[in-house]
């Protein structure tokens, strides 16, 4: 009588190779994984790179103290007045807007001989120190009448532009563009205003 072939048992050393495949997959896949959730993390997509924006601080105008001059109502002469106004550095522009305050009229003591409706239409230096400055003629037909009114403005001018800018030696006034005749009645348009013409405060 012939017994069957005896099975085999299964052999434990054969499945070692197919744990050790497994475990190593399955550490692929961890690793896998970790690694796209690192970049998904870390990464910026591209369509935020390309709709966003980054806006750097407007850069900021630093404020400089600056004298402006007004005529006195009382004692005669001018009166000095320190304002902080914006510095640009920019000579034609620093002036203009030293102008435009000493338009605007004092704060404090004195009185402003300015026309509410005078304006600067446009500034501009010589190359040898005089600064052109070129008004509306508001300036000359609703100036108030009275010789001290037409020293007023010119003197305040001249000295705002002349002792706030060490670039700037004498002042040029012209009305619409016209540099003849006076400004009103006795303050002619053709001279060059400098600090210290005709004395009574300049």
């Amino acid at each position: 009588m012939m017994l069957p072939p005896r099975q085999a048992k299964p052999d434990g050393k054969r499945k070692a190779p197919r744990r050790a495949t497994w475990a190593l997959a399955f550490a692929g896949a961890v690793i896998l994984f970790l690694g796209a959730l690192w970049l998904l993390r870390t990464r910026v997509p591209e369509t935020f790179r390309d709709t966003t924006v980054f806006e750097t601080a407007p850069e900021q105008i630093p404020l400089v103290a600056f004298t402006l001059y007004y005529p006195s109502a009382e004692a005669g002469g001018l009166l000095d007045e320190v304002r902080l106004l914006p510095h640009s550095g920019q000579l034609e522009a620093d002036a203009r807007t030293v102008i435009e305050a000493l338009l605007a009229g004092p704060v404090c003591d004195g009185f402003s001989p300015w026309p509410e409706e005078a304006a600067i239409q446009n500034i501009f230096m010589s190359s040898d120190g005089v600064a052109y400055v070129n008004f509306s003629g508001s300036l000359r037909w609703l100036l108030p009448e009275g010789d001290y009114v037409e020293w007023s403005v010119l003197a305040s001018l001249t000295r705002a532009l002349c002792d706030n800018f060490a670039a700037i030696r004498g002042v040029r006034v012209l009305v619409d563009g016209e540099s003849h005749g006076a400004l009103r009645r006795v303050m002619p348009l053709d001279w060059e205003y400098r600090p210290g013409m005709c004395g009574g405060g300049w």
